[in-house]
């Protein structure tokens, strides 16, 4: 005789040799491209590496951040998501890469990086499968937002335009920008894509300093001094060191620590807009380098200097 035994279900097990079906995933896994572009005064890693890179949502009024993760060695990220958070199928979102310059000190500046992503099935961005930040995927972001007349905002697919168009956008870089696919101009886009880099080579964010004003396109570009390396990479206090920089014409002053050095006017090495001569008091020690002008100081820079030995330097000896 069977006897059927009713009772609650222990844990549901899979057959042995096999896994349970899994959701979908909904893991983001991008690079950031600075596309040979960076700031003079620091190398592509230093930008790129620890980058904090946030999902935004414009869609929300107040724009709240989903997610943040930091780029690691070669600039790639990845991101997960916690609290049950599901992207919304066919949403767009934005996303955001940002890092403070010169060490992340107060008052420095930053660069902003960003695209426009959303998922369905699989995460796409403005360059389709791949998901990169780049100069041009901010270009595109500038684009939008400046036909939006709102920094950072998409615009809503209420007939003047549709945030689906920016995905997919750009195929790759240093291919065209669709004009198919978004009403703006191959011409138009270069431009912004030529001003957002300028803005990052100046260290300063593009999303802000890149403008649109009856047609024509500009951005507000520092003149400060910019200190990009010293030669030698070790001075010798008393000993002439050269300043390889931009906006180093007609400077006024050049410190290492608190001391200051002298600029050495010399007509067979004329100083110029990118390259000064100067010469290290007998005194000096390692300190922060800093160049000033009529437009401001530059970014300090850390230079190693090394007793002198005996003797007194005179530049007119060389």
């Amino acid at each position: 005789m069977a006897v059927l035994v009713a009772g609650c279900a222990g844990p549901l097990a899979w057959p042995q040799g096999s896994a349970p079906p899994s959701g979908p995933d909904y893991t983001l896994r991008g690079h950031i491209d600075l596309q040979g572009h960076y700031r003079v005064a620091v190398k592509v890693d230093e930008i790129c590496q620890g980058m904090t890179v946030s999902m935004i949502d414009p869609n929300v009024a107040n724009q709240p951040t989903i997610s943040t993760s930091l780029s690691t060695v070669g600039c790639g990220f990845t991101m997960a998501f916690s609290g049950g958070f599901v992207p919304t199928g066919g949403r767009v979102y934005i996303l955001e890469a940002i890092k403070g310059l010169d060490g992340g000190r107060n008052g420095a500046d930053a660069i902003r990086l960003r695209t426009f992503i959303k998922f369905s099935g699989v995460w796409t961005s403005a360059t389709g499968a791949e998901i990169k930040i780049s100069p041009s995927t901010t270009a595109v972001a500038v684009l939008n937002a400046t036909a939006r007349k709102e920094r950072g905002l998409l615009m809503q697919p209420d007939g003047s335009e549709d945030p689906q168009r920016m995905i997919g956008v750009i195929t790759a870089f240093g291919a065209p920008y669709d004009t198919v696919a978004a009403p703006l101009s191959q011409a138009t886009f270069n431009v912004v894509v030529d001003l957002v880099r300028a803005a990052m080579d100046a260290g300063i964010d593009g999303m802000h300093a890149v403008q649109e004003k009856d047609g024509a396109w500009f951005a507000t570009l520092p003149t400060a001094p910019v200190v990009a390396t010293v030669v030698p990479e070790v001075g010798v206090a008393g000993a002439p060191i050269l300043i390889v920089g931009k906006n180093l014409g007609g400077i006024s002053a050049v410190k290492v620590g608190t001391k200051t050095c002298t600029i050495v006017n010399d007509p067979r090495r004329p100083n110029t807009e990118n390259t000064v001569t100067v010469q290290l008091p007998n005194d000096a020690t390692t300190g922060n380098l800093v160049v000033t002008g009529a437009n401001g100081s530059s970014n300090p820079f850390t230079y190693t200097v090394l007793p002198r030995i005996g003797g007194t330097f005179n530049p007119d000896n060389q």
